[in-house]
């Protein structure tokens, strides 16, 4: 077999064989064999291969974790793109940062086994060969090869107050890690200044084995790694599942054994440059996602003290992205089958992706564009953030003259607010917000000086036009230059 001929993908939890056919247009198993009937042994070379090592994948983009794990250009193109069901045992593949606050870090164990490969030019073979597999129009390639073994991972997933935390805890979980043995009987035991950092750790597993129960702790993580090696013992005649396949095309295959095909396959591999610019793509997308969930999480704590026709506007706009997102990499996976079958030039894809940032909902560009046109939302926030919940801000309010009665032996202030006022008049909506707070915090310190037991003679109360407006429509004509004042 000539080396330059043959190709190979990672097999990401598909299940194939010797003589499985293969279709690199779409990189999806066929789902038929090359032979008629079952090989004898000498025709299929068995070698032991072992070999163990660890990965650490932080899950900052889809690119940076299938560069880890050493997945072949094209192949990356097809999980991005969907043509690959990443699910099960590798969703581990999947599981980029959907915020800048999120910690997630997976310990991949990587072990080898065997390697299985099938002798194409032996004499006697071309009588198990399937005539009608050779010239099956759905594949292109066949499997001659197979490398087995198993890729164990387990991810720790934590959220903190902030990114500056994330990179903290990350580099910390990263060195105990790294530090830490597969083999042997060393000392799992972490210090008592690194089990603080990690007691909020979610633990999740997948791969290639099964475990009766999920891991508790990042000890429990590394025993149930070295009881891999025994538990493969059990897969496949201890062989393991399939790691990479080895292809061969069936156009060479047909050649060497002198079988005229009456079909004729057009392969085309996509240009290394069309590559990263598919793949800068996708990374702006996770990018944007980012960015909006980081404004989702913000906004999250506060939602039942935002208007509602802000909060319709904010759900709509997240519906739109993740239809655009599902819109975007279904016509890449589309036009990616139709180049590489040569059906559509990579011209068709160029200008697909030149138009990404102008007109495509799910760039970056777009998500920061809408999320300046949002300032009002966290700017709110920001100014709800200074005030008690149920105490200075309610959810609901019915009307003022409702309010006042549930206060009518203390001494009221009411803050006018709204975004309408904020536009109209920036300075004098500042000036009633300090007065509000400084009338305010004289009372809180009153209140400290005094005994607990005392109740407070006065009440500090924002109402919130944009939340409560369709209920105090009356109210909202009043002009209110500053914090009103209601005496008991």
């Amino acid at each position: 077999m000539a080396s330059t001929d043959e190709i190979h993908r990672q097999a990401v939890c598909r299940q194939g064989f010797i003589g499985s056919l293969y279709d690199v247009r779409t990189d999806k198993l066929e789902g038929t064999n090359l032979f008629k009937k079952k090989l004898p042994e000498p025709f299929i070379d068995v070698r032991d291969n072992p070999r163990t090592d660890i990965e650490l994948l932080f899950h900052n983009s889809q690119k940076e974790t299938f560069d880890q794990m050493n997945i072949e250009a094209n192949l990356k193109l097809s999980l991005m793109a969907g043509l690959i069901d990443i699910s099960g045992s590798a969703k581990y593949l999947k599981q980029t940062k959907t915020d800048s606050r999120t910690i997630r870090v997976t310990y991949v164990y990587k072990v080898k086994t065997k390697q299985e490969q099938l002798h194409v030019s032996m004499g006697g073979l071309s009588d198990y060969f399937s005539a009608d597999a050779l010239e099956n129009p759905n594949a292109t390639h066949a499997v001659t090869g197979i490398m087995w073994g198993a890729n164990v991972g387990a991810t720790f997933e934590q959220v903190v107050e902030n990114h500056e935390k994330v990179q903290t805890v990350e580099g910390s979980l990263s060195v105990v890690l790294k530090s830490l043995p597969i083999s042997g009987e060393a000392n799992l035991d972490l210090q008592t200044n690194n089990n603080s950092k990690f007691e909020n750790l979610q633990i999740s597993f997948s791969g290639d084995i099964l475990i009766n129960e999920c891991p508790q702790s990042i000890e429990d993580v590394m025993r149930v790694f070295r009881a891999v090696p025994d538990r493969l013992k059990s897969l496949n005649e201890g062989k393991g599942q399939q790691l990479v396949f080895f292809l061969y095309p069936l156009k060479r295959i047909a050649q060497i054994f002198k079988h005229e095909l009456q079909i004729t396959r057009m392969i085309k591999e996509v240009s290394h440059l069309l590559v990263m610019r598919i793949e800068n793509i996708f990374e702006d997308i996770s990018k944007g996602k980012r960015k909006f969930n980081d404004f989702l999480k913000e906004i999250e704590p506060w939602e039942d003290y935002i208007s509602r026709v802000w909060l319709n506007e904010i759900n709509n706009k997240r519906a739109e992205l993740i239809a655009s997102e599902l819109k975007t990499q279904r016509e890449l996976s589309n036009l990616l089958q139709k180049i590489r079958g040569e059906e559509a030039e990579e011209s068709e894809m160029e200008r697909l992706l030149d138009n990404f940032n102008r007109e495509n909902p799910c760039s970056s560009m777009s998500i920061e564009h809408y999320l300046k046109a949002k300032r009002n939302v966290t700017s709110k926030i920001r100014t709800l953030s200074d005030f008690k919940r149920e105490e200075n801000i309610f959810k609901e309010i019915i009307s003022i003259e409702d309010l006042l009665t549930k206060y009518y032996e203390q001494d009221v202030y009411l803050l006018h607010i709204s975004e309408k006022w904020q536009t109209e008049d920036k300075a004098n909506s500042l000036k009633n917000l300090r007065y509000f707070k400084s009338l305010l915090n004289r009372e809180k310190k009153s209140s400290d000086e005094k005994s607990n037991d005392t109740t407070s003679n006065s009440a500090h109360i924002v109402i919130d036009y944009d939340l409560h407006g369709p209920d105090l429509e009356d109210d909202e004509a009043m002009n209110y230059e500053y914090p009103w004042k209601v005496s008991a």
